[in-house]
This record gives C-alpha cells, structure tokens and sequence, in this order.
C-alpha cells in the first residue's frame, strides 16, 4: 500500500474519531468465540474498532491490528484495556504460523484487487491454528444494478476505483473462489445496518465462516 492510501484512511478515521458503534451480528457465532475465551482474538482490519469494543464488552482477549495510526488512536482512546498493533494486511502479517484460533474480518477485505485478496487470504489461512476460523463480511454485488455508475471505474471483475480507492463486491462465485482454499466454507447473504455514518443505509453483506 502506499503513502497516498495511507494518508487517506488515516484521514477517514480522523474525521470519524468517535466511540466505537457495533451491530450484534458476532451474537450468532457466540458458541464458535466461546471456543477461544482464553486465547486473543485477532481483529484484522479493525477500524475505528467495533469488533474491538463487542468482544472487550463480553470478556474475549483482542488484539486490534490495523495500518491507520488515526483508527489505531480512536481505539486506544475510547475502548478501555485495547491492545493495538500497527500492520499492513496487503504485506506480510507480523504474526507467527498458527497464532490465532479465530480471526475477524468485518468490512475489511473488500478493497483489494485480486492478486491482493488472495495474497491476503494466504496470510490469513497461514495465521489460523489448525481447527481454527475466520470470521469475515465483506459487501455483496447484490447491492448495485450499475457497479460502473454507483460506485466508479471498472478495474478488473467486480472491482472498482471509488476515487480515493478500490472497491469489491462479492458475489457467491466470488466467495467459493476466494475464501473456498481457507477449509471448511460456510456463507449466507444478509442485510446489516449499524448507526453510524457508513453503514447507517441498510447493506447487504455476505457473512462468511471458514473453520481451517
């Protein structure tokens, strides 16, 4: 990733430094996190840290893990006893070989060309232990009649510069091409809303379960 892309997200979260609003939508995964109680939780991609904040809440173990200084300081700010660590998804993951029992990745692994995404799930898939999962949403194509008009220029299938950056939406060809390597897939199309200013419009989102 390069500075450019840096200095954006880094700006988004800036202008989004607030306490962290979540959905409930991990309620349903409740069995598969009590699993993990005693082990950390990676929250890969976490953002302004939604997924932080409902785990912490509940008693889980997270580790934080984002590039954005800016989201990085919001969780350290509001989300009492954070751990955070500074990490770039699109390079190597600063994580040894079967170091988590669940990784989550909610919203955060829509924005990536192809050789990326799965450059990306690689490292994900290397990071799971054995028996572990990944817990991931990413944005459905279901969402748009004209990705070109609503969302910008075509770069390659179902991705798309939004002007300041990439965008890609799934469908379920996409999902089973994707994430399918990971192990044991799991995935159904959902409607999300969360009150915040992103995601406050209704999305569709396919929620993804991958046991290694």
């Amino acid at each position: 990733m390069d500075d450019s892309n840096y200095a954006m997200w880094d700006n988004w979260a800036k202008k989004r430094f607030s306490e962290p609003v979540y959905d409930n939508w991990l309620d349903k995964y409740k069995k598969i996190l009590e699993l993990n109680k005693d082990n950390q939780i990676l929250d890969l991609g976490c953002g302004n840290g939604a997924n932080t904040k409902y785990l912490l809440e509940r008693g889980f173990k997270v580790i934080s893990c984002d590039f954005s200084d800016e989201a990085l300081k919001n969780i350290g700010h509001f989300i009492l006893g954070s751990i955070t660590k500074k990490a770039d998804m699109t390079k190597a993951l600063p994580f040894g070989d079967n170091s988590f029992g669940i990784v989550i990745a909610d919203l955060s692994l829509h924005y990536f060309d192809n050789e990326t995404t799965k450059n990306i799930l690689t490292e994900i898939k290397r990071i799971i232990r054995p028996g572990g999962y990944l817990l991931a949403r990413v944005l459905a194509a279901s969402n748009f009649k004209n990705p070109e008009t609503e969302i910008g220029i075509k770069i390659e299938d179902n991705f798309f510069w939004e002007g300041d950056y990439g965008k890609r939406i799934f469908n379920e060809n996409d999902i089973k091409k994707y994430f399918g390597f990971l192990g044991d897939l799991n995935y159904r199309e959902n409607e999300m809303t969360r009150d915040d200013d992103e995601y406050r419009k209704p999305r569709k989102v396919f929620e993804i379960v991958v046991k290694e």
